[in-house]
């Protein structure tokens, strides 16, 4: 279906699989058809399907959530996709492969595979991440509670046209015609809100929250998709 999403058939049942701990683009977002086309290649081939628990979890759309392994269990595809920069790790709980899989992921940031390809945009070193607050011990549902804070570094203006915000579920915020004045700095809130100059709103309706109480990553990618600001916690 698309990077982290397939298709099995059990016998003779089909299933819908989301591999598990990961995360892969969005369709329209950068190397999302590099990282649907790498399980294409599996189309057709048997593979292993591995739960961490004895209830068989699913997600909210009713997916099982697996680890896959093909080559007769020696190849885990959630770590090779990880590995060539084709995913981000997006797990729900801590489980044997974590370690494994945060390694992984590591390789490919410390190389600049795939989606981890660092921007050319004159700003991108000019911008850091001043603050955050996920809202935890909060009421994060309510507008204006969760917040992030994006410093200009730099001795000139910076141009935020194209950019985007993402965590590390699929929430994305992007940049309208924004200029981040040099050596000042901007906040993001959560929900809805009127923007000012130095306050921004995700404009996100229902659910306010955005930012993870426990666990969560910051991604900032220029108009191209490629990586300004990458922050976890």
């Amino acid at each position: 279906i698309d990077g982290d999403t397939i298709v099995v058939s059990i016998n003779r049942e089909n299933k819908t699989v989301r591999l598990l701990s990961i995360n892969t683009p969005e369709k329209n977002r950068f190397y999302y058809n590099e990282a649907k086309q790498f399980l294409e290649q599996y189309l057709g081939k048997e593979i292993i399907l591995e739960s961490l628990d004895e209830d068989n979890r699913q997600d909210k759309y009713k997916r099982e959530l697996r680890y896959v392994y093909v080559d007769n269990g020696k190849v885990m595809l959630n770590a090779e996709i990880l590995k060539l920069g084709l995913a981000t790790l997006y797990y729900y709980e801590q489980d044997a492969y974590i370690g494994k899989l945060d390694s992984y992921e590591e390789y490919a940031r410390n190389n600049e595979l795939g989606i981890w390809q660092k921007s050319k945009d004159i700003c991108a070193s000019c911008l850091a991440l001043n603050n955050i607050d996920n809202g935890k011990g909060k009421d994060d549902s309510k507008p204006g509670t969760e917040f992030i804070e994006i410093v200009n570094l730099c001795v000139y203006d910076c141009s935020l046209n194209g950019f985007n915000v993402k965590d590390d579920a699929s929430h994305f915020y992007a940049f309208g015609d924004i200029v981040l004045r040099k050596k000042s700095s901007i906040k993001l809130y959560n929900g809805l809100g009127n923007n000012t100059d130095g306050d921004l709103y995700w404009q996100n309706k229902g659910v306010a929250n955005i930012w993870n109480d426990d666990h969560d990553s910051v991604f900032i990618r220029d108009k191209e998709g490629r990586l300004v600001l990458f922050y976890r916690y």
